[in-house]
């Protein structure tokens, strides 16, 4: 229950961001941040460089979900190319990222898909 209410009625960050973390997407082309928001919800950016501009912001994991949410931290191989599915091919159109939940006190490894951001150039 702790976990829960604590992700309800945590300490808000008012607005500022919590514990980012940043990574260059080669699938994207784009530097890509995640951090927790005012809400405690985790919320996904692109920019082209690191300095921005940065993207509008989307929520891809709310409180609501999973209560008691913090700390999303980008795997260093994420969009590398590094990782493979099932059938062992590339898989570099997901985000994977570890979200820390307090309770039960542990760490989930998260999948975003990212092909909805792809652009391509023409």
């Amino acid at each position: 229950f702790g976990g829960w209410f604590a992700g309800l009625t945590g300490a808000k960050t008012g607005g500022n961001v919590s514990e980012m973390s940043v990574q260059y997407n080669e699938y994207l082309d784009k530097y890509v941040v995640l951090y927790g928001n005012g809400q405690n919800n985790v919320v996904l950016r692109t920019a082209d460089r690191p300095e921005g501009p940065w993207s509008d912001p989307i929520t891809i994991a709310t409180s609501v979900q999973y209560p008691g949410l913090y700390a999303p931290m980008i795997h260093p191989w994420s969009g590398t190319g590094k990782l493979t599915d099932s059938n062992g091919n590339s898989d570099v159109s997901n985000l994977y990222w570890n979200m820390s939940l307090w309770g039960p006190y542990n760490v989930t490894l998260m999948q975003t898909d990212l092909t909805p951001l792809h652009t391509t150039v023409v």
